[in-house]
């Protein structure tokens, strides 16, 4: 997962990676290269270990090559990434620098679905450097309304992956349903007029 700082990657991962062995039973990993943020990595470590998933830090872009290595057994591995602004081209293609020492299957755009279309559309252009897959809207609890979500996927013409509605994990995601985005958009433009 990609995006800008504070938009619940963190979070988003750890729902996911939750699902993921419990759920469908996987055998996973994590990685975070989130070495920045303050509180980040104890913020995994301690999730890692109260669901008895393995868990790395990958501090320079070789460390992700070893850890991929030690992870080759599992069914899937979550990448953490370290937020960034869509702002600052050298810091996100610090990013690409760990992505691009692995083969990595898919990569997930998370978006804040409270935040202005403009500067949602500024992150996704900007954020094409990392050649994601897909977005996840985040926050969805705290949004009034949902329109800019649907134009944005038109104009970046990438598909919603999952959607996230809250902090409780594993809870608080949706796989993306376009009925359910239809409704949601629908519910929300009724309330406002």
């Amino acid at each position: 997962l990609v995006g800008p700082t504070g938009v619940g990657k963190t979070t988003c991962i750890a729902k996911l990676a939750v699902i993921s062995k419990i759920l469908h039973n996987l055998d996973i990993g994590l990685i975070s290269i989130d070495t920045y943020r303050l509180g980040a990595l104890d913020q995994l470590k301690i999730f890692s270990e109260i669901s008895n998933i393995d868990f790395l830090v990958a501090y320079e872009p070789s460390d992700i090559q070893k850890f991929m290595k030690k992870f080759k057994n599992k069914d899937i591995v979550f990448i953490d990434t370290v937020g960034r602004s869509q702002n600052n081209t050298k810091l996100l293609n610090s990013i690409n620098d760990f992505l691009t020492k692995v083969k990595v299957d898919e990569t997930y755009l998370v978006l804040n679905s409270t935040s202005d279309y403009k500067v949602m559309l500024d992150v996704a252009q900007k954020f094409k450097v990392l050649n994601y897959d897909a977005l996840v809207f985040s926050k969805l609890d705290e949004a009034i309304s949902y329109g800019n979500i649907v134009n944005l996927v038109n104009e970046v013409d990438t598909p919603i992956k999952y959607l996230t509605n809250g902090q409780v994990i594993p809870d608080d995601i949706i796989a993306a349903d376009s009925e359910f985005i239809a409704n949601m958009v629908s519910v929300s433009y009724t309330h406002l007029t």
